[in-house]
């Protein structure tokens, strides 16, 4: 199910899969958010996402080579 144990061809393929949607989330609510910026001149909802998920995503990979980091002492 859920929680079954992937060959890591699987593993491999999942991460590129989420890397490449990733990719395509961070471009269209940057090409949204300046898009919006350039006509409006203001901050839509498509910026503040895009930088939550900006600061998230830095945040998280910090803790996460923080736990690595100690793991591998």
């Amino acid at each position: 199910m859920f929680f079954e144990k992937m060959a890591p061809s699987k593993i491999k393929s999942t991460e590129k899969a989420m890397k490449v949607s990733h990719i395509f989330y961070v471009v269209a609510l940057l090409v949204h958010s300046l898009f919006f910026i350039s006509t409006s001149f203001e901050f839509n909802a498509s910026f503040w996402i895009l930088m939550s998920g900006f600061l998230i995503n830095s945040v998280s990979e910090f803790i996460f080579r923080k736990r690595a980091e100690r793991s591998d002492d």
